[in-house]
C-alpha cells in the first residue's frame, strides 16, 4: 500500500511540477514562485505528519487546523489571483481535466486504508464517496474536449459537480477524525494524521479542488478555449 501511495503521489507531483515549470517565458518568475512554495508546504504538512503532531487528539484546537487554512489558501488562489488566472489560460484544457484521473488509483488507495481500519467506510466507494466517478471519467472527458466533442456547459457542470464530490468526502474526512469524531463511524479517520496519508488532505484534496478552479476559469474566457 505504501508504495502504491507513493507511486501515486510522485505522479501526480509530476504533473504539477510541469504545469508549473510550462512555457511561456514570461510567467517563469511566477511558476517559480509557486513550486517553491509547493515544496515548502509539501515539507511543513509532512514534518508536522511525521512528527506525530497532527495524530494528537489532545491539542485546541484540534491539530489538524493548523493546516487547514493552508489548503484553503491554494484554493483561494486558484479562484481568486490574477495569476492564476493568466496561468489557466496558458494550460491545455484537455490537460487541466484529464489530470484529475489520479482520484481513480487514489480511491482504490482509500479502500485500501479503511480495510487497514484506518479511516471509515464512509470516505470510501463502499460507502458515500462517489469520487471515483470523476477519476473514472476524467480521461474520457479530456479527450472530448481535446477533440471538440463536448459543450462548455456540460464542462462547466462536470468541474462543479467534482467540486461538491471533494468537498463532501474532504469534510467527512474532517469529522471522522479522532480529535472531532462528529460523525458516527466503523472507525475513526486515523489516516489523516499519519504519515504519509497526511498528504490525502494536504496535497491530493487542493490539487484537485484548484485543477476543478483553474479549468472553470479557463472556461469562463468563452467557448474559444475549448480547443486550447
Amino acid at each position: 500500500m505504501l508504495v502504491a501511495f507513493w507511486a501515486l503521489f510522485l505522479a501526480l507531483l509530476g504533473a504539477v511540477v510541469a504545469f508549473l515549470t510550462g512555457s511561456p517565458t514570461q510567467t517563469l518568475p511566477l511558476r517559480r514562485g509557486l513550486l517553491a512554495a509547493l515544496v515548502g508546504w509539501l515539507v511543513y504538512t509532512g514534518l508536522l505528519s511525521w512528527s506525530g503532531w497532527l495524530a494528537r487528539v489532545d491539542v485546541r484546537p484540534p491539530a489538524f487546523l493548523f493546516v487547514a487554512p493552508g489548503i484553503v489558501a491554494w484554493v483561494v488562489f486558484a479562484a481568486r489571483s490574477k495569476a492564476a488566472k493568466a496561468l489557466a489560460q496558458q494550460a491545455p484544457l484537455a490537460a487541466l481535466m484529464a489530470v484529475q484521473v489520479f482520484r481513480f488509483p487514489l480511491e482504490l488507495l482509500l479502500h485500501a486504508l479503511w480495510k487497514a481500519r484506518l479511516l471509515p467506510q464512509m470516505m470510501t466507494y463502499e460507502g458515500a464517496n462517489f469520487d471515483i466517478v470523476m477519476g473514472l471519467s476524467a480521461p474520457i472527458v479530456g479527450y472530448l474536449a481535446l477533440r471538440g466533442k463536448i459543450s462548455q456547459k456540460f464542462m462547466v457542470l462536470w468541474n462543479v459537480i467534482g467540486i461538491l464530490l471533494v468537498v463532501h468526502v474532504a469534510a467527512r474526512g474532517v469529522l471522522t477524525t479522532p480529535a472531532i469524531a462528529a460523525l458516527a463511524t466503523d472507525v475513526p479517520n486515523q489516516a489523516i494524521g499519519m504519515f504519509p496519508y497526511t498528504f490525502i488532505a494536504t496535497f491530493f484534496v487542493p490539487a484537485a479542488l484548484v485543477f476543478h478552479v483553474l479549468t472553470l476559469r479557463k472556461l469562463a474566457n468563452g467557448p474559444r478555449t475549448i480547443s486550447d
